[in-house]
């Protein structure tokens, strides 16, 4: 459709108020660098701050690794927070995997039973 005063076709306008356009904020890489180091994250550019020193690593908590085992069987249950905690507790403070701490638990549970005569193998 065209306007009947010049061969232009129709332009709809905006409704919404124009803003003039914002420059772009520019932020350091070394910024950049330092916000992804603190949260976890490896950063392709290096930071110029100082590096950590051994001591300052061994406070942050680390990570447990892995380790292979026999395992085979996934199992899921829903447990009341203490008894989560209780679990968890027992793992960190001895360093061991949370299915160890179960298994554990289970071996003593058999070792009680069979005491009083309520386990058979």
């Amino acid at each position: 459709m065209t306007n009947s005063n010049d061969s232009q076709p129709l332009r709809r306008r905006s409704l919404l108020p124009t803003q003039p356009p914002r420059a772009a904020s520019v932020i350091s890489d070394d910024a950049i660098a330092a916000v992804a180091n603190r949260n976890g994250f490896q950063s392709p550019i290096p930071v110029s701050a100082p590096q950590s020193t051994p001591s300052d690593a061994a406070k942050e908590l680390s990570r447990r690794q892995r380790q292979p085992s026999e395992r085979k069987h996934q199992f899921n249950v829903r447990l009341k927070r203490e008894t989560l905690n209780f679990i968890y507790d027992q793992a960190n403070s001895r360093a061991i995997p949370v299915a160890q701490v179960i298994e554990d638990m289970a071996d003593a549970l058999k070792r009680q039973q069979k005491a009083v005569g309520e386990w058979e193998e």
